[in-house]
């Protein structure tokens, strides 16, 4: 099981049913003697369903001055993006990966109906996000009903500031630095794409329930089977974990009242987000809705 890793990190996808009476989620209240952040366990996609979310989410972020997000996709130049993950003009996907990788990427564009003219200037990374993408639009998970869209729209309707934690640049160079072997890189982020919503269910039984420890289990159970994902989950993961416990903590000592939106994945463990700053030993942490 090696694509998961990728919606761990980077878009934790989860499901939505309607019984929201029970839905807690996972957000958190940290504070100090002059500040207090919410801190909410994200996902970026999701179905019409999905709302209205739970009260505690919601008067969390009612009480708060400002949100931030990893990156505000609302502000991103879609042509801006698409340079980002465009390949040099003398490569082509189909270049760049053996020929095997290719047909497998050709074979799982083409159940959706997509021609080659549309993946095949795209650098790998971006062409594995693109089907990830359009695989679980087929049932129904849909980025503007994810939570973070949902959040930014609210803060501009309500003139609320909103502040990046990280970038679109920063994030693409992310993915860039991965990129050293394209093959492994493919096989990595899209093995088994074909039971996509059947471990997104799954993620979502966690989220629903407000279950960190459960879902750090599930976590670490699949990265356990994904052989040399090392160098990956750190770069995806544990670095920017501290990064941005470290702009956090920045906010809470300028005094913010804010309300924090990032993946959940980033959160949850011993190298999340929320054990980072408990390590400090200087803020008052406590977990909303349990």
């Amino acid at each position: 099981m090696k694509r998961l890793p990728l919606i761990i990190s980077l878009l934790l996808y989860v499901s939505f049913n309607n019984i929201y009476s029970q839905t807690k989620g996972l957000i958190w209240e940290i504070s100090d003697a002059n500040s207090k952040v919410y801190l909410l366990g994200s996902i970026h996609v999701g179905k019409e369903d999905l709302y209205p979310l739970p009260d505690i989410i919601e008067n969390a972020f009612k009480q708060s001055e400002c949100i931030y997000v990893e990156i505000n996709t609302t502000d991103v130049n879609p042509f801006e993006m698409a340079k980002y993950m465009m390949l040099p003009d003398t490569l082509t996907l189909e270049g760049v990966l053996s020929p095997q990788k290719f047909e497998f990427i050709k074979e799982e564009f083409s159940k959706l109906g997509m021609g080659k003219f549309v993946y095949n200037k795209l650098k790998p990374w971006a062409a594995a996000i693109t089907l990830m993408q359009m695989q679980l639009q087929t049932s129904e998970y849909m980025p503007q009903y994810g939570i973070d869209f949902h959040f930014i729209n609210r803060a501009k309707e309500l003139n609320k500031p909103i502040y990046e934690l990280e970038s679109f640049a920063f994030q693409v160079n992310i993915f860039d630095r991965i990129s050293d072997n394209p093959d492994s890189l493919i096989d990595y982020l899209l093995n088994d794409i074909s039971y996509a919503d059947k471990k997104v269910d799954e993620l979502f039984k966690y989220w629903k329930n407000g279950d960190d420890q459960k879902l750090t289990d599930f976590i670490e159970a699949e990265y356990s089977q994904s052989l040399g994902s090392e160098k990956i989950r750190e770069i995806l993961e544990f670095e920017r974990n501290r990064n941005m416990t470290e702009k956090i903590e920045n906010i809470i000592n300028d005094g913010q009242n804010c309300f924090i939106i990032i993946g959940a994945a980033h959160l949850v463990g011993s190298k999340g987000i929320i054990n980072l700053l408990k390590e400090k030993g200087k803020y008052n942490i406590k977990k909303l809705g349990t």
